[in-house]
């Protein structure tokens, strides 16, 4: 009974790898699913097209690997938050918006998906310089702040805000 039999050695050691390729197992599928999350990263930014010319647009693009599930759009404004988009602030809350007769917009709103490399026209003047110039005027003078909350596929949460104007992660 104190000796190991030939056959006795052959068993421990064979479980004894098979532990060993399991706990390596393990280990590299945690690193796989830690890179995928890695490799996911959508980054939102708002920016301006054809600043002060007849074609005008205000955009929304996800410049980042990986979609974007908006969250939440929020407008502060006045010491108020308002639970809207842009446009829809626009025509809620400014009557002279109404005067642009080459004005599109684009909504975006919770639980919609922004692909990667995908832009939204949010706010569109087509062919009329005197209203981009308007449309522009009247961004500038409202003085509010549009803070967009989004997150990637793998719950991975970040806020941008048109006063820092990069995406910061929230998580």
């Amino acid at each position: 009974m104190g000796k190991f039999s030939a056959d006795r050695i052959v068993s421990v050691s064979a479980i004894m790898i098979s532990l060993m390729t399991l706990v390596v197992l393990i280990f590299q599928t945690n690193m796989i699913r830690e890179q995928q999350q890695n490799s996911v990263f959508p980054y939102l930014m708002i920016g301006n097209q054809g600043y002060g010319m007849a074609n005008y647009k205000l955009v929304l693009t996800n410049r980042g690997i990986g979609p974007a599930i908006v969250e939440s759009v929020e407008i502060l404004y006045q010491d108020s938050v308002y639970q809207m988009d842009l446009p829809g602030f626009l025509y809620d809350h400014v009557e002279s918006v109404d005067t642009l007769n080459h004005l599109y917009h684009s909504n975006f709103y919770p639980g919609m998906l922004i692909p990667a490399e995908e832009t939204i026209n949010i706010l569109e003047v087509d062919n009329d310089k005197d209203e981009a110039i308007a449309l522009i005027s009247m961004l500038q003078a409202l003085d509010f702040e549009m803070s967009i909350k989004y997150k990637s596929i793998y719950n991975q949460h970040w806020e941008l805000s048109t006063l820092e104007g990069t995406p910061k992660s929230i998580d």
